[in-house]
Order: C-alpha cells, then sequence, then structure tokens
C-alpha cells in the first residue's frame, strides 16, 4: 500500500488513434502498483452524461472512485455544467486549436482560464 506523504507519479500517455496507446494503458493499469485512468477526456461524456460501466462493474455515477473524482472536479471548476465543459474542451483541446492554445498562454481570455 502506498504511502500518504510518498508523492504519486504521473504518467501521461499519448497517441494518435489506432497507436497502441490504449492498450499501454491497459497492460500498465494491470500491474498492481499503478493504476490506468483510461481515456480521461472520454470521462465527461462517457461517464457522467451517458453513464457508461466502470471496470469496478457500477456505472459511473454510482462508482466510488468516480463518483469522488466528480465531486472534486465540481468543487474546483465551481459549477457542475457538463454541456458547457464539452464546448470548452472542444474548443481548445483539438489539435487544429494548436494556434488559439498558444495565442491563449501569452495572454489568456476569460473563457480559457474557465
Amino acid at each position: 500500500m502506498r504511502s500518504v506523504e510518498a508523492p504519486i507519479r504521473v504518467l501521461y500517455i499519448a497517441g494518435e488513434g489506432h497507436s497502441g496507446s490504449t492498450f499501454l494503458d491497459i497492460m500498465l493499469g494491470n500491474h498492481p502498483d499503478v493504476f490506468g485512468a483510461g481515456e480521461l477526456s472520454n470521462l465527461p461524456r462517457g461517464g457522467w452524461i451517458d453513464n457508461e460501466y466502470c471496470t469496478c462493474g457500477r456505472q459511473a455515477n454510482d462508482c466510488p472512485f468516480w463518483s469522488y473524482v466528480r465531486r472534486v472536479w465540481v468543487e474546483k471548476v465551481g459549477v457542475d455544467d457538463l454541456e458547457g465543459y464539452l464546448k470548452l474542451e472542444d474548443s481548445f483541446e483539438r489539435i487544429r486549436c494548436l494556434p488559439r492554445l498558444l495565442w491563449e498562454r501569452r495572454k489568456p481570455s476569460a473563457r480559457f482560464q474557465r
């Protein structure tokens, strides 16, 4: 069991579609000391809106882990507006939005800060 004082090491796996990144996440996540979160970009829609099943066997809104993640997310964001978040995500988290992200880095808009 991990000590509370020990820092959490995060490994972010990114890849193009059909490149094997999801497979790598699954393989690493099978190790007892590793937690594979899956494709987190799908979490708001797939997990919380569509209420898909977690690997624990419960639907995401009934899963203790993902319910906790959502509560913390709502606390940090300050609002439980999933549809609004998805619109913001679509505006900033696509490859075609890279020029906008570079501009926002220099002079962040209120929308970007949200």
